[in-house]
């Protein structure tokens, strides 16, 4: 009947839920992260009924809906991933396959997720015509977050700067 409030190293404050009070646990507790499926189950079926219900619509050939149509493929990639490496990360890793569908599964992830806001952005400025008041340093300047991540995610094999499996197999 407790609840985590704050987690810091071997300290982990619970709230009682019983009289609301609060005690310290000094033990070492080791937590396991149990990833939830279910979220990606749903989002990835509205992402899909969205997808096949803007697929009907008639006017498709403006650019506004070029990109809208481009931001539902990248969530549907990116949905459908998340869900996969979910499930693969759960797999003890007994060889290179499983292994390289660990990493191939986090990369599918990782790199559409990255431009959900390049995508939104661009979006929103076609939507408002904001792209027709602002200089091309401007849109280099608001893409340079996105190429800085997207250099870590391509060096990610080598440096291990967004994600990596340690030892133990345990997802970092």
């Amino acid at each position: 009947p407790a609840r985590i409030i704050d987690l810091q190293p071997k300290k982990i404050m619970l709230k009682l839920i019983n009289n609301n009070k609060y005690s310290n646990v000094t033990k070492k507790v080791v937590l396991m992260k149990e990833y939830i499926t279910h979220f990606d189950i749903c989002a990835l079926f509205i992402s899909l009924v969205t997808l096949l219900i803007f697929m009907g619509k008639k006017d498709r050939h403006r650019i506004q809906n070029k990109v809208f149509f481009a931001f539902m493929i990248d969530e549907v990639v990116m949905t459908a991933a998340d869900l996969a490496s979910a499930i693969l990360i759960k797999v003890p890793t007994t060889s290179e396959t499983i292994r390289f569908w660990k990493d191939f599964s986090n990369y599918a992830y990782h790199l559409p997720h990255t431009l959900v806001p390049v995508l939104f952005t661009l979006y929103v400025f076609l939507m408002t015509g904001a792209y027709k008041k602002h200089k091309p340093a401007f849109i280099v300047t608001i893409l340079a977050p996105y190429l800085l991540i997207l250099g870590l995610q391509v060096s990610n094999p080598f440096t291990n700067a967004i994600f990596y499996f340690d030892a133990n197999d345990a997802y970092q």
